[in-house]
């Protein structure tokens, strides 16, 4: 059920039903949580998409409390060093950096970029950086923002290729922090 509950709250997802989804994801969560076991993998897996879900609805506090969940049950399961922790964590850190809460951001997402770079994963290493780009950004240290962007666009390049399209966002955050800091031209 649980299964079943979380796929057609995915296919909700897909359609843009979001409010949909998050009453299937409640529910198989409320399920879940019957069963008295906080390390329950289910239960982390279903609690990790309830808070990716919250978190598209700006509902960050929310958010990061099933982010919370879900490390709880998984890391019982996976292991500290899991890369899906680590997942986690940055989306976590994303929730934080919302609140408001940038040193807790940083803090939650240092180990989360150290784990990606120890395991050579360049994908993970450059999102990683986005996120710590963006947390920079809004706290206002700009030299940093930019120097985290510069290299996670670096990153994204070694892991897919130099001409890959997404690599367009990066550069609209480098010129923004560049335009944040009075360099037009560079912007």
């Amino acid at each position: 059920r649980t299964d079943a509950l979380l796929e057609v709250s995915e296919q909700r997802t897909e359609r843009g039903e979001h409010d949909a989804a998050l009453v299937l994801l409640n529910e198989a969560l409320a399920g879940l949580r019957e069963r008295g076991d906080p390390r329950d993998a289910n239960l982390g897996a279903v609690a990790n998409s309830y808070g990716a879900a919250l978190f598209r609805q700006a509902r960050y506090g929310d958010a990061l409390e099933r982010l919370r969940e879900a490390q709880v049950a998984l890391a019982f399961h996976l292991g500290a060093g899991d890369p899906s922790l680590a997942l986690i964590a940055r989306n976590a850190a994303d929730c934080l950096r919302q609140l408001g809460r940038f040193d807790a951001a940083r803090t939650e997402l240092l180990p989360s970029l150290e784990r990606y770079r120890e395991l050579g994963r360049d994908a993970d290493v450059a999102e990683s950086l986005r996120a710590f780009g963006e947390l920079e950004r809004d706290a206002g240290n700009l030299a940093a923002a930019l120097a985290h962007f510069e290299e996670g666009r670096e990153c994204f390049s070694l892991a897919f290729s130099s001409s890959h399209p997404a690599l367009s966002k990066f550069d609209r955050w480098i010129g923004d922090v560049h335009e944040r800091m009075g360099e037009f031209e560079a912007a």
